[in-house]
């Protein structure tokens, strides 16, 4: 089962150690700007989240409201 799920992921992502040693030497040659875009990446991704909870779409509003249902009364 492990080597299925294992074999699935492989395929995913087929890289080649050339592609995965560059990865790692942009890294290593360019950490402020990595850490810089991964930071921004992250606050933005927060902020957007929040915005999301703050006004959630009608869709969003019904599902919440169908599962405040199911905690009250349990089908």
């Amino acid at each position: 089962m492990f080597a299925d799920a294992f074999r699935w992921w492989y395929n995913l992502l087929p890289l080649t150690l050339e592609q995965v040693h560059a990865t790692i030497n942009y890294y290593l040659h360019n950490k402020e700007k990595v850490t810089a875009y991964l930071v921004n990446w992250l606050e933005n991704t927060n902020r957007r989240w929040e915005e999301q909870n703050r006004n959630p779409s009608p869709a969003i509003q019904r599902l919440r409201s169908i599962v405040a249902e199911r905690q009250v009364a349990p089908v």
